[in-house]
């Protein structure tokens, strides 16, 4: 591994920077988490960066984990947004929320239009 490093410094390759996710889902319940989870891998499907937490944890808890992570956005889905069909999108570095309907356009339109804006 040393050998790696020593090679990859003489050739002034620079270390990949960590990744940071676009967006985090935070889950709130076993019906969010489920439409959680498979919103994660359609997303990811489209090229956006997306991390969840697959455990049941606390908002707070998943909050922190975004913030953590660097996540420039977050999206809250609970029994009320997957009744309604939409939620809000959390812009971490200013806490503005947008409203965005729960429909895989939906979700990459505003991420796109509100990153085009910012």
């Amino acid at each position: 591994m040393e050998r790696l490093l020593i090679a990859r410094d003489s050739l002034g390759v620079k270390p990949p920077l960590p990744q940071v996710p676009k967006l985090y889902l935070a889950s709130l319940g076993d019906a969010a988490q489920a439409f959680n989870t498979a919103l994660a891998a359609k997303l990811r499907h489209a090229d956006v960066s997306v991390a969840i937490d697959y455990d049941a944890k606390s908002m707070k808890s998943q909050m922190r984990a975004a913030d953590r992570m660097k996540a420039e956005y977050v999206l809250v889905v609970g029994d009320t947004e997957l009744e309604a069909k939409s939620a809000k999108l959390k812009r971490m570095a200013d806490g503005q929320e947008i409203p965005v309907g729960l429909t895989l356009d939906g979700i990459i339109s505003a991420l796109n239009t509100d990153s085009a804006q910012s």
